[in-house]
């Protein structure tokens, strides 16, 4: 596997990090210091940017790694698992601080596939394969309430700037992956809903929702609150108004990897796999044509 560090601005690969697993979450520190990749191979590399050297191997999980996550702070970073867990982290010297059970009793039905924390860092909020998200508190390291979609496989979370709603996206159910030493081969039921959707968090009650024909893979809320952008699996990215959810404009990517929006300050948002908050100009991806066999 390697993680690629791209330079937008310059239209070039800055940096080629190498680790022996398949990355499939990427995470920058707020500081955009270091990076973390989790991988099927049940760990997480984290990297000094720098310098381009892994600093720590974190081993913990059981299963694969589905979902990493700075704290707003970057005192913590919490790895989500296929083995229905959560592991907290602390940055400083990358000791496991605690474990959460997440539930589930195998399978992909409560796999977690995206988290986000509340801008305060207070919360966290899951999104689980099942369609449910389950918000915890994060000091306290327990579940304060879920909120019940319909049978949906949800992809994507997000907190709206102000922490009063949360967005999810959703996509088609899929057939995988097929990975040396990790191998999953499972049909979902086709799910009645695919699309984003728009939850109040102090009703904890669903508020707006799209359809999308299209499965959304990532979202994220504009700074200023006004617009909510999707990535599809068809190399687009879809804005829509907020809170009516109606269609601002469509964008096609120029590169092969739409994956993950996020929101750069100053720049509106940019197309990637995911951005360094600074210098505000590098995003991160991930390649498994050399992965170990």
């Amino acid at each position: 596997m390697k993680v690629c560090l791209y330079d937008v601005a310059n239209d070039r690969i800055r940096l080629v990090l190498r680790n022996p697993g398949c990355a499939n979450s990427l995470a920058f520190s707020p500081d955009g210091r270091n990076l973390a990749a989790g991988n099927l191979r049940n760990s997480l590399a984290v990297w000094e940017l720098e310098s381009g050297t892994e600093i720590s191997s974190l081993i913990g999980h059981r299963q694969s790694i589905s979902a990493i996550r700075f704290s707003p702070d970057g005192t913590r970073l919490i790895s989500a698992g296929e083995d229905h867990t959560a592991m907290v982290w602390d940055t400083a010297d990358w000791n496991l601080l605690s474990t959460w059970g997440l539930g589930g009793t195998g399978g992909l039905g409560s796999t977690v596939t995206a988290m986000d924390f509340s801008p305060n860092g207070k919360d966290i909020a899951f999104a689980r394969e099942t369609g449910a998200v389950t918000v915890w508190d994060f000091q306290a390291g327990a579940e304060r309430f879920q909120l019940k979609g319909e049978n949906e496989r949800l992809s994507s979370i997000a907190y709206s700037p102000d922490g009063l709603t949360l967005a999810t996206g959703s996509a088609w159910n899929n057939i995988f992956s097929l990975f040396p030493g990790n191998v999953r081969f499972q049909i979902m039921e086709r799910p009645k809903f695919v699309g984003v959707k728009l939850w109040d968090l102090a009703k904890q009650t669903e508020k707006g929702k799209v359809s999308s024909n299209t499965s959304i893979w990532s979202i994220a809320i504009d700074p200023d609150n006004k617009s909510i952008v999707g990535s599809t699996e068809n190399w687009k990215a879809i804005e829509w108004n907020l809170p009516d959810l109606s269609v601002r404009r469509t964008l096609v990517s120029q590169r092969p990897f739409l994956m993950i929006i996020v929101f750069v300050l100053g720049l509106g948002f940019i197309i990637a796999l995911l951005f360094k908050a600074k210098p505000k100009k590098l995003c991160a991806t991930t390649s498994v044509e050399d992965a170990a066999p």
